[in-house]
């Protein structure tokens, strides 16, 4: 009887979040149509070609709010992908950068310098009737503008935002559905290391895809009550118990663990770790012990999430500091970021890496606070951690030169937002992805041959989940690597 109701349990919970995704869905494209509709009057004035140019890239980018978020109708058909890449998008230009609001931004630009330019030939000339033909433009646009910024504000980022909110719950049930049903039946309510570590990396996604969405920090008290009752709610606590092995206990004691540590990487970056200079001693290496490579751990983990938040030039290295204009060179520059498109690009194979070095730094910070490691790894794990700089101080470089509105341009066919970097850095930023992949698969290694050998039975726990984490790495790695073998560096 239990089975059969949180069989129900599944199928209310994920339809009505389905009815709640595709109603907002429709309201969202509803209203990112109207804004498309959006015109302007042709003019020979350089400042009406300016604010065509500026329109046409707003437009440019509503379409691919559109686009993206109509996705969610191959997701109702059974294309699970179709549901993360809905929210990669939005991660990136409405969760870390709201793109969209920068658009109307610029547009808002062009036209003040218009009305300013407009202004100084009422001042000069006797021709100004027939200079501001499209004053009557001017003033419908902005008018429109307007209406469409309330829309925004009011309207559209918190619709944006439950539409997002009911993806993730969507995706992060669907995953676990996965887990439970992709099993031998001889497993059930055997304890299974991979499952619960499966588990864990779901369950970790979802609450950084929430904190992306609300950018609000919670407690570990409402973190935790969030898993438990989205698990509850969709009927799947007794399946996650047999799949996994885990007693009730074990499995409130887990979920305890993950919401305490995501802590770590909701948390906000001070100004004592700013520096991504990294770690420099004579022989660029330091011994710490297990409690100073945690705090370490925690400042190197903290740069890696708010890797896309941080725009301050200040951190810029100082040979990049005045890259500039490289949307019109035809030379010495590399496509980093194509904004819309589907194609893989140097930014999304960087974001991909950052996502894995979260992933197995968070692991490595977990198990120095538990006390897992019968040795200080501090030797082995600081030549990653200073390798995972290198990359972070190229990656941040890519990321700000590439924000740069004179290191874009709008491509020819498709209207995309094409993103620009010198190629010497995109050749850096390559090697930097590359070494870690290489560093950490090496150290990993390493750790392995050297627990291997011990005796103790926490270790050989510790060896087994070392290896998950291993194998999960090497996987990402060669994706990395395959991708990047296609860029042409």
């Amino acid at each position: 009887m239990k089975n059969r109701d949180d069989e129900m349990m599944k199928i209310v919970y994920l339809s009505k979040k389905m009815k709640d995704a595709d109603n907002r869905k429709y309201l969202l494209i509803k209203n990112l149509y109207e804004m498309s509709n959006l015109t302007y009057g042709k003019s020979s004035r350089e400042s009406d070609y300016i604010i065509l140019d500026r329109l046409g890239e707003f437009i440019d980018e509503v379409d691919r709010y559109i686009k993206h978020i109509r996705l969610f109708d191959n997701g109702k058909n059974g294309d699970i992908k179709a549901y993360e890449d809905i929210l990669v998008f939005f991660q990136n230009s409405f969760c870390d950068s709201f793109i969209l609001e920068d658009k109307i931004t610029k547009l808002n630009n062009a036209i003040k310098s218009y009305k300013s330019e407009e202004k100084e030939h009422k001042q000069k000339t006797t021709l100004f009737q027939i200079e501001s033909s499209n004053s009557s433009n001017i003033i419908d646009l902005e008018l429109k503008i307007k209406k469409y910024e309330l829309m925004l504000n009011h309207e559209l980022i918190h619709g944006i935002r439950e539409f997002l909110d009911n993806i993730n719950y969507i995706l992060f049930c669907e995953n676990l559905l996965f887990l439970i049903g992709n099993y031998n039946i001889e497993e059930r309510s055997r304890y299974n290391e991979n499952k619960i570590v499966e588990m864990e990396k779901y369950i970790g996604t979802f609450l950084w895809i929430n904190n992306k969405i609300y950018n609000k920090k919670l407690s570990e008290i409402k973190l935790k009550s969030l898993i438990n009752d989205t698990i509850h709610q969709a009927g799947l606590e007794e399946s996650l118990l047999s799949v996994t092995g885990l007693t009730k206990e074990v499995m409130g004691n887990t979920i305890g663990n993950i919401a305490a540590d995501f802590t770590v990487l909701s948390g906000e970056l001070t100004k004592e770790n700013i520096d991504l200079n990294g770690i420099v001693t004579d022989n660029n290496t330091v011994f710490y012990s297990n409690f100073e490579l945690s705090l370490n751990l925690k400042t190197l983990i903290d740069h890696l999430v708010s890797i896309n938040k941080n725009n301050d030039t200040d951190l810029l290295l100082d040979e990049y500091k005045m890259t500039t204009g490289l949307g019109h060179k035809k030379s010495g520059r590399y496509i980093f970021y194509i904004s819309g498109s589907y194609k893989t690009t140097l930014k999304s194979i960087s974001d991909y890496l950052c996502n894995s070095l979260i992933f197995v730094y968070f692991w490595f910070r977990k198990e120095l606070k538990s006390g897992s490691f019968s040795f200080e790894p501090s030797v082995i794990l600081t030549e990653c951690i200073t390798y995972s700089y290198d990359f972070l101080k190229y990656y941040k470089a890519a990321l700000l030169i590439a924000d740069n509105s004179s290191n874009q341009r709008v491509s020819v066919l498709g209207r995309e937002l094409q993103q620009f970097i010198p190629e010497d850095l995109a050749k850096l930023l390559v090697k930097a992805i590359s070494d870690n992949c290489d560093v950490i698969n090496e150290s990993v290694l390493e750790l392995t041959l050297r627990i291997a050998g011990s005796p103790l039975k926490k270790d050989l726990i510790l060896l087994k989940k070392l290896s998950i984490i291993n194998n999960s790495f090497k996987d990402a790695c060669y994706k990395i690597m395959n991708e990047i073998s296609k860029l042409g560096l």
